[in-house]
């Protein structure tokens, strides 16, 4: 099966990756958002039970973006304000996904958030990169080292301080 690389983000809440967005006619609340257990995800369908992600006219499926340069200027937009389907978070990881077909894509002229998105039917985390702009404690050194060793743990990829280039 022919796997696709792209980029996402997540927020860190209480050690665990979130996706920043609620499903579509939820609250954003901590409880609606997807938590990544584990390396990789085969997302169900929030709105229709039969529905096998992506579906065409319907929001499920694990989203993407094909660029870095769209998931970096995401992510800036987040750490300077909450979005109105976000989770309050101050921390960020992006990650570099391999996403397993089948795979929808829209090209996005209008302005959206990223040029060219996609959904997929799963993903799998290759890559973590948490940006640890926002720890102010006067221990970030310590917590640095913790956050980057319990993701490595956890998700079982390399995971680097700091944002890709």
């Amino acid at each position: 099966m022919t796997r696709l690389t792209g980029w996402r983000f997540w927020v860190l809440r209480d050690d665990w990756l979130y996706s920043p967005y609620a499903p579509a006619r939820q609250p954003p609340h901590l409880e609606t958002v997807t938590l990544w257990r584990g390396r990789s995800l085969r997302p169900v369908c929030p709105a229709v039970s039969r529905h096998v992600p992506p579906v065409g006219g319907c929001t499920c499926g694990v989203y993407f973006a094909m660029h870095l340069r769209d998931i970096l200027a995401t992510v800036e937009r987040w750490r300077t304000s909450t979005g109105p389907n976000s989770i309050d978070t101050a921390q960020h990881v992006v990650g570099r996904v391999s996403f397993t077909p089948p795979v929808l894509f829209e090209h996005d002229t209008g302005g959206g958030a990223f040029t060219l998105e996609g959904r997929a039917a799963a993903a799998t985390i290759e890559r973590l990169w948490f940006d640890d702009r926002t720890i102010y404690s006067p221990r970030r050194n310590w917590e640095r080292s913790r956050i980057q060793n319990i993701l490595q743990a956890r998700y079982r990829v390399p995971v680097s301080v700091g944002l890709p280039r």
